[in-house]
């Protein structure tokens, strides 16, 4: 260890506590103001400020960061508001279509309700008379049986007695016929 070197262990704490040493100029010095200390001072000092200077750069640029995303944050805020406004718009549309397709929708049942009630009834009144159209039907063909067999008693009764008087005439005309043969031709003897 040099007399210019501050002392680096516990029996030399009492030599580092010396004031002053002299020196060639005249001035007195401190033996640890060395250039080397100095110098190691300095550079300790250039990093320490160097790191300041890069935690000051590091937080401007996060802040500017921060500034970028706090835009970035208003931009989407913004756009939310927007969106909100046109939902809401939206939903207010929404729910008045909704409730216009409602009410066109209780006014459709109502109408259909009303058309089918009626044509119930008309199918009711339909097969009323249908019912009624088959009943006479059924009373006609009845009566039309009655008397188509009391035209076929009649026919029957016609056609005998017209085969009996047609039998008569037949026999007289037949006799008739011999006496004109027996007039007109002679028998031969």
């Amino acid at each position: 260890m040099t007399a210019n070197t501050p002392p680096l262990g516990r029996e030399a704490q009492a030599q580092a506590t010396t004031p002053a040493v002299s020196s060639s100029g005249g001035l007195r010095r401190r033996p640890w103001v060395e250039p080397a200390v100095v110098v190691a001072a300095i550079g300790l000092a250039v990093t320490v400020l160097g790191l300041l200077l890069s935690i000051v750069f590091g937080i401007y640029g996060m802040n500017a960061r921060i500034d970028d995303l706090g835009a970035r944050m208003d931009t989407f805020g913004a756009r939310i508001d927007t969106l909100e406004t046109r939902i809401d718009v939206l939903g207010t549309d929404l729910g008045a279509r909704i409730d216009a397709l409602e009410t066109r929708m209780d006014n459709l049942n109502t109408d259909l309700g009303a058309r089918i009630d009626a044509l119930g009834a008309r199918m009711g009144a339909l097969e009323t008379r249908m019912d009624s159209l088959n009943t006479d039907l059924s009373a006609r063909m009845g009566a039309l049986e009655t008397r188509m067999d009391s035209l076929n008693t009649d026919l029957s009764t016609r056609m005998d007695a017209l085969g009996t008087n047609l039998g008569a005439r037949m026999d007289i005309l037949g006799g008739r016929m011999d006496k004109v043969y027996q007039i007109l031709l002679p028998k031969q003897s």
